[in-house]
């Protein structure tokens, strides 16, 4: 028998109070108009990643906001390799 994921549910994935500082972080976030500004939004985006590595779920709507605010960073940088990597781990849970 099949059984939906509630997407819902999904989407508030992992532990609250991981989701919650990611949150408050990725909101935090502005629009970074130097390269230094990137460079810290990146190391953000970086030390929150790792800090939740397992706890929360690419499938949670702040992790996802995190990589695209990650993503964006390297972009922005150059960084070509890592944003791949961030925007491919942002596809899995589509």
């Amino acid at each position: 028998t099949f059984v939906p994921i509630n997407q819902d549910a999904e989407k508030l994935a992992g532990e609250e109070h991981a989701w919650k500082e990611v949150k408050n972080a990725v909101n935090e976030v502005r629009y970074p108009k130097s390269k230094e500004e990137w460079e810290k939004v990146l190391a953000r985006c970086r030390n929150l990643l790792s800090s939740y590595k397992g706890r929360l779920p690419d499938t949670n709507i702040y992790q996802l906001k995190m990589l695209d605010c990650a993503m964006d960073a390297c972009i922005n940088l150059e960084s070509w390799e890592e944003a791949l990597y961030y925007g491919n781990r942002t596809l899995e849970p589509y």
